[in-house]
């Protein structure tokens, strides 16, 4: 049973009956199109094309030609060929015999991986087909069959009639097998009109008859300029054959080996925090990664632009950047500058690489149905794997600051060039520059930047560079971008007590101030206690990024001093720390804005919304950033007082300490019953309060009698102290 028509169709199919009967009172009726009777040489020359698709590593076939435009997202998630492949049976197409042994018909876009075979149907005969060439400027290729059809009959095509009525026949297929749509052509019925350019909208894949019923031309393309003439023969348009498309794919694979490289990022490592690992604090790979293989394209002699979007602090970390090119060699490169509007960094090169290949300035729109070579390029671990096939693009649109960019019938487009013909580069995968994330899975999505706007980057890095966005030392790294506040995460509760339900649905994100330490950019601004957090809006973000803190271990209940003894030593280092950490997922936020930024926050006073703004100050020194004395041979290390730590413990900024930072299981400390996070304030009766009094005074003895505080509590621990390890 065939499906019942839509309403717009339905009234379509009834203007056409309604023409149909016009048409049977006129001379033309003899020829059966206006009663739905094909020519029987018509009718020969119709084929099936059929694919048959194989997975190739470890990857699901993908034809962008047969992907379907999703009506809720608008992505190209929904395909023919997945339904085949899950069916266990062939995609298939329309096709038109246009030589006894050569086919027409749609471009599916496939990479060559994902073909098993091709084969052409026609009734219950099938023979076996190769493509040998496709259209330059729109959707469509040419299949040379193994042997002619017995039953098959190419087209005839006659030249159009000036001025005569027209039928069009648009085949297809459908649940109940192979159904077509066949009727009369208006060729005035409307025009499409782009930014001042008339355009013909056409059926595509759409066989153009007489009225005689004698074809007159095949259309793949679904828009063509008005003065084009679109009724031209096949023929007539321009063909890459399978010689030439080659010869192209060659022209790219000698621009990829030379222009795409793998950079391998080294960074320092990120210190961890006791009990940090088994919070999750931060999920986020990149973060607590060593090493960060990323893409990167020569984009002149001596620049190479590494696709990657490091936040400040990430940046902050780079210790090294190596490339390793196409043969496997490696050479050294120097930070440039990070992009302060594309997820991207510059290096330069130790020395000049080649470019084989043009940066082209390309105009999406003219390029639309142009057949473009592709580059899937990945990296996975040293390995480095290379796809190449084709792409035309589906439409163009506004993008990010209004440029026009392109839009493929292809899912996934992250690892993705695209070159012409010639070999030159015209589209790289880039993503724009995110101010800050909204939380830390968010990622700017990627699209297709005209390669003619890389060429920027061979300028002066103030033309283009975010100077927050650099390399540091190990301890400007570590320096803290803070507000001046303690925080505690909001519940439903406290929202509701606060006045902030609404704002921070319903205590799901937003911040209360616990406290504000003086001299502080909050305290500067007039924030207290009591207020709550709700938004920072960073300069030049279109959106605000919700503030959100971890939930301490110890934020609602006191440390568990009291117990600390039955504490087993092989823990230690799973101790979370007893006071509120001065780095908070909020500290992170404001540091990826980069110091200097300027941003403005919203906060909240007995429920009533206001806003001050605010740059990204450095913070006093911070306690994962003290300086820290190690005697690892005895197993135990101290840190000096920080701001944080002097509040935790209730100390005057005169009092002198050592923050007991590590101790290791088994070792000397350990055994003599020093605990993580005790206070050493004397050492052989001197006080310590530095790295070079600890130093000091554990140099004069061979014996070190340490006076240990925990909280009110006060020992002596004895150490049998060796000359330190060189």
């Amino acid at each position: 049973m065939q499906p019942r028509p839509a309403p717009a169709r339905l009234a379509a199919v009834l203007s056409i009956l309604f023409s149909m009967t016009a048409l049977a009172r006129s001379p033309a009726a003899a020829a059966g199109l206006a009663d739905g009777e094909l020519p029987d040489a018509v009718n020969a020359a119709l084929v099936r094309v059929e694919l048959h698709a194989k997975a190739a590593d470890g990857e699901d076939p993908d034809a962008a030609g047969w992907n379907r435009r999703c009506p809720n997202c608008g992505e190209y998630h929904d395909s023919a060929l997945d339904d085949a492949v899950k069916q266990d049976r062939p995609a298939t197409s329309a096709g038109y015999l246009v030589a006894p042994d050569r086919v027409l018909t749609a471009d599916p876009m496939i990479e060559t991986r994902f073909v098993d075979r091709w084969q052409v149907r026609l009734g219950d005969e099938v023979v076996a087909a190769t493509p040998v060439a496709w259209a330059a400027d729109r959707p469509a290729m040419i299949l040379q069959l193994a042997q002619s059809l017995t039953a098959g009959r190419a087209l005839d095509f006659a030249p159009a009639p000036a001025d005569a009525p027209l039928h069009v026949l648009e085949p297809g297929g459908s649940d109940n097998g192979w159904t077509h749509w066949l009727q009369p052509w208006q060729q005035n019925s409307g025009w499409l009109l782009q930014n001042g350019r008339r355009l013909r909208a056409l059926p595509v894949g759409a066989l153009f008859l007489a009225e005689s019923g004698r074809p007159v031309a095949v259309n793949y393309a679904d828009r063509l300029p008005a003065d084009a003439d679109w009724l031209a023969p096949h023929d007539t348009w321009g063909w890459l054959d399978a010689a030439a498309y080659e010869a192209g794919l060659d022209r790219v694979r000698a621009a990829v080996a030379a222009m795409l490289l793998q950079a391998d990022i080294k960074l320092r490592a990120k210190p961890v925090r006791p009990g940090e690992q088994q919070n999750h604090r931060n999920d986020d790979e990149d973060e607590n990664a060593l090493d960060l293989p990323q893409t990167a394209l020569v984009i002149g002699p001596r620049r190479v632009l590494v696709l990657t979007a490091l936040a400040p602090g990430l940046t902050a970390r780079v210790e090294s950047i190596r490339l390793r090119l196409a043969d496997g060699s490696t050479i050294d490169a120097g930070f440039v500058g990070s992009s302060s509007e594309f997820g991207a960094l510059v290096v330069e090169p130790d020395r000049d690489l080649p470019m084989p290949a043009e940066l082209k300035s390309a105009d999406w729109e003219a390029l639309r149905d142009h057949l473009l070579h592709t580059a899937d390029l990945r990296f996975s671990g040293e390995e480095r794997r290379v796809h190449y096939g084709h792409l035309r693009i589906a439409q163009t649109g506004p993008g990010y600051k209004n440029r026009l960019v392109p839009t493929f019938a292809r899912g996934k487009m992250e690892n993705v060039f695209l070159f012409d013909p010639a070999g030159d580069l015209l589209g790289v995968p880039l993503a724009k520059r995110v101010k800050a994330r909204r939380n830390r899975w968010e990622r700017a999505d990627v699209f297709t930047l005209s390669a003619g706007e890389l060429a920027a980057f061979n300028a002066a890095p103030e033309t283009w560079a975010d100077p927050r966005n650099v390399p540091l030392s190990e301890a400007d790294a570590r320096r803290l971008a803070w507000l001046g506040v303690d925080l505690q995460p909001l519940d439903k509760d406290l929202a509701l007590a606060h006045g902030v339900s609404t704002q921070t649905d319903d205590g799901g994100h937003g911040a209360l101030v616990t406290h504000v330490y003086p001299d502080s950019p909050a305290a500067r601004v007039g924030l207290e206690v009591g207020d709550v957090l709700l938004r920072v809006l960073p300069e030049g973000a279109a959106t605000p990024v919700d503030i959100e803190v971890e939930r301490h271990a110890f934020f609602d209940r006191p440390f568990p001093w009291e117990r600390y003894d039955e504490i087993n030593e092989a823990y230690f280092d799973r101790i979370p720390f007893p006071w509120v950490p001065a780095e908070s997922t909020f500290n992170v936020l404001l540091k990826d804005l980069g110091f200097g930024a300027p941003y403005r926050l919203d906060y909240a006073r007995g429920g009533v919304v206001a806003s001050v703004n605010l740059t990204v100050e450095p913070g006093p020194e911070h306690f994962m950033a003290a300086p820290e004395f190690a005697r690892d041979d005895l197993g135990f290390r101290v840190r000096e007082l920080t701001f944080e730590t002097r509040r935790f413990y209730q100390l005057a900024d005169t009092e002198q300490a050592l923050v007991v930072s590590k101790v290791e299981a088994g070792g000397a400390a350990a055994v003599a019953g020093l605990k993580p996070y005790e206070l050493v304030t004397h050492v052989n009766d001197r006080p310590v309060g530095t790295v070079a009094e600890m130093t000091a005074a554990l140099a004069e003895s061979p014996r070190a009698r340490l006076a240990v505080r925990r909280m009110n509590q006060n020992r002596v621990v004895i150490l049998d102290v060796a000359p330190a390890a060189d």
